[in-house]
């Protein structure tokens, strides 16, 4: 749906002078006003702010899609906006997950420490999973490193980054603001599998690299 959605504001601000990188910046923008409702909402959040940081994060979502697609339609993708483009998303992630978390923190029974542990761990997986992905498409490329008969399990791995749709997932984390205990089970579950995701391109990988060194 996002996608679409970024066509539509592609098509709109094609004939216009604003670039891919000034909407790859207003997406950050956006999303920092939605995990700012979050990072200082109170436990007793009302529905109305929910649907607010809901559409809030699916535009800037929705913003992020278009900049890639907007460059493409008038011929202006470059390294300089891959780049850009990437380091906002980035910055967007940990925003994103930062607000989730100091929002489940404060609404929870957590001590100070293991409030920090929690913290740290949700933002590094999330980011640490986008580092990993971005890092193999830039040094390795995007082709498969498995064939499609490859070990099962490792394959299972490796496609948990397309378990879920962000868009879903960010619509998701929204609505389990009404419930902080499901977003906490949020929150260590996309952890989980952020984790479990990097492990699984790492074996997946090695086991190509090995593969290939050995042919050679």
């Amino acid at each position: 749906m996002n996608r679409r959605i970024g066509a539509f504001i592609a098509l709109a601000l094609e004939p216009t002078r604003v670039s891919p990188n000034v909407v790859s910046v207003c997406g950050l923008l956006v999303t920092l006003a939605g995990a700012t409702i979050v990072a200082f909402a109170h436990r007793s959040i009302s529905p109305l702010e929910v649907g607010a940081v809901l559409v809030i994060w699916q535009f800037a979502f929705s913003l992020d899609c278009a900049d890639g697609q907007l460059a493409r339609i008038r011929g202006q993708s470059s390294p300089f906006g891959a780049w850009l483009d990437q380091v906002l998303d980035f910055l967007s992630h940990t925003v994103i997950f930062a607000s989730l978390t100091v929002f489940a923190v404060r609404t929870s029974e957590f001590d100070e420490a293991y409030g920090a542990a929690f913290g740290a761990m949700v933002v590094s997986m999330s980011v640490l999973q986008l580092f990993a992905s971005s890092q193999r498409n830039a040094l390795m490329g995007t082709a498969p490193a498995l064939e499609a008969g490859g070990p099962g399990r490792l394959q299972i791995l490796g496609l948990g980054r397309h378990l879920t749709d962000y868009g879903a997932t960010l619509a998701l984390a929204a609505l389990l603001l009404l419930w902080p205990p499901g977003l906490i089970a949020f929150l260590v579950v996309s952890a989980v599998l952020n984790g479990a995701t990097v492990a699984g391109q790492i074996a997946i990988n090695w086991i190509s690299y090995s593969r290939a060194r050995d042919v050679d």
